[in-house]
């Protein structure tokens, strides 16, 4: 009896909460960057943090990109129940928009504590074995996420 080949890619994002580039520019690479990951590495499961700025950008493109590639899913990786508690009320619909439409929601934490954006983190780059990453080099979350996928060897594409 022949094994059916199941893909295990995955791919995951990274990127700043204050977008570095214009909107527009960022949207056009990161759409090609996906449909890349689709088409060339066979990447069916895609992976969000969930946060505002790029996570937002890429979970919206994940889901434009289902309607011509029915076959993906969206996850969003959320750190703790409460991160959208200090955001916009058009920033919280928006994620409240996005999570209702995603395939799967894994909460990481029940409360905020120090770790558990990185521990999001290093979840998204673990369950995945590409990184789209919109990364210009400052410290933060960004970087730590950046420097974590290089050290555990993932192929990553900065748009």
């Amino acid at each position: 009896m022949g094994m059916l080949k199941q893909s295990k890619n995955a791919c995951c994002f990274t990127g700043h909460r204050k977008l570095n580039a214009p909107i527009e520019e960022i949207k056009e690479n990161l759409y090609e960057a996906i449909t890349h990951a689709i088409i060339l590495k066979d990447c069916k499961r895609f992976i969000c943090g969930g946060a505002i700025g790029f996570d937002t950008l890429a979970a919206e493109l994940v889901l434009e990109a289902k309607n011509i590639f029915h076959s993906l899913t969206l996850e969003i990786a959320v750190p703790c129940e409460n991160q959208s508690e200090s955001w916009s009320q058009a920033q919280k619909e928006k994620y409240d928009e996005i999570i209702s439409q995603a395939d799967k929601v894994t909460l990481l934490s029940t409360q905020y504590t120090k770790n558990c954006m990185q521990k999001r983190n290093e979840y998204m780059v673990d369950n995945s074995s590409l990184v789209i990453a919109h990364y210009d080099g400052s410290a933060g979350g960004t970087k730590n996420t950046f420097e974590y996928a290089k050290k555990h060897n993932k192929e990553i594409v900065l748009v």
